[in-house]
């Protein structure tokens, strides 16, 4: 499949790399993974190197500028697909975005109330910790917290299991909670 598409990214008309990157907007087309949100991590790896060694701007060096550019551009896909499937939080937006499940993070924040619960508590262990700069407490929240999370990320697979988008973007909104305060725990 990979040598049909990109046999038609590197030829001169403008319309064949218009078309490539207009059908290519699934990040998991473009690696030949299926739709899911679980996914083999080392098999994407490898076939993210295996496009990025054939494809990199360097092996362009000597053809024509559109080629150069075309390959500037397809290496920059190449790079944006693989860190969006290789992050949970950006891999689940991206399957939302394909089954065009409104997503509105930014405006719609509801949460269960024991959610909202936990995450006031967690916060205020927190600052607690920090004030008091208890290493011991830190590191039990943060591990506390990465526990929550992968709860949460199996929550969100099985959410995307059952096809119920709904639930999974509640899970994804939790697991953006847990993000931002795991980084906090951890500066």
């Amino acid at each position: 499949v990979f040598d049909f598409l990109f046999r038609g990214f590197f030829k001169k008309k403008s319309t064949v790399n218009f078309l490539f990157f207009s059908k290519m907007h699934n990040f998991f087309t473009l690696f030949d993974l299926p739709e899911q949100f679980n996914l083999n991590e080392k098999t994407l790896k490898t076939r993210f190197v295996a496009l990025q060694t054939q494809f990199h701007p360097d092996n362009f060096a000597q053809q024509s500028e559109t080629q150069k550019l075309n390959a500037l551009k397809h290496s920059t896909l190449l790079n944006d697909a693989f860190q969006c499937l290789n992050n949970p939080i950006a891999r689940a937006q991206h399957l939302l975005q394909l089954v065009h499940h409104p997503l509105d993070l930014h405006n719609n924040t509801a949460m269960p109330q024991s959610f909202l619960i936990q995450q006031l508590t967690l916060h205020e262990e927190l600052e607690e910790a920090k004030k008091s700069n208890n290493i011991n407490a830190l590191e039990n929240l943060f591990h506390q917290i990465d526990e929550e999370e992968s709860q949460t990320l199996n929550q969100l697979n099985h959410a995307f299991e059952q096809q119920d988008y709904s639930l999974a973007s509640t899970h994804l909104r939790a697991l953006m909670f847990l993000s931002k305060l795991k980084i906090a725990v951890s500066n």
